[in-house]
């Protein structure tokens, strides 16, 4: 079923955002700090079923956040660029 994970990369810039918000759950909504662990966790190449053990979700979760964040890296990195 499936098929190996698509693989996805994180900028220094963009992790450090992301950590941010795992570190501040208190201030973060929690729907964002569990999509910035999820791509965190993709970007060190956890399994989408991995992921789903650890945080608790099935693993179609996991697999939606890495293609929507493969998809945003255009944007992604022309905001980087913009600064």
């Amino acid at each position: 079923m499936g098929g190996k994970a698509i693989q996805i990369s994180v900028s220094d810039r963009q992790r450090a955002v992301l950590e941010r918000w795992v570190r501040s759950r208190a201030d973060t909504p929690y729907r964002l700090v569990e999509r910035a662990r999820m791509v965190l966790l993709a970007a060190e190449g956890m399994s989408n079923a991995e992921q789903g053990r650890v945080l608790g979700v099935d693993r179609q979760r996991p697999r939606r956040w890495r293609q929507r964040w493969l998809l945003a890296q255009p944007s992604l990195a022309n905001a980087e660029d913009k600064g």
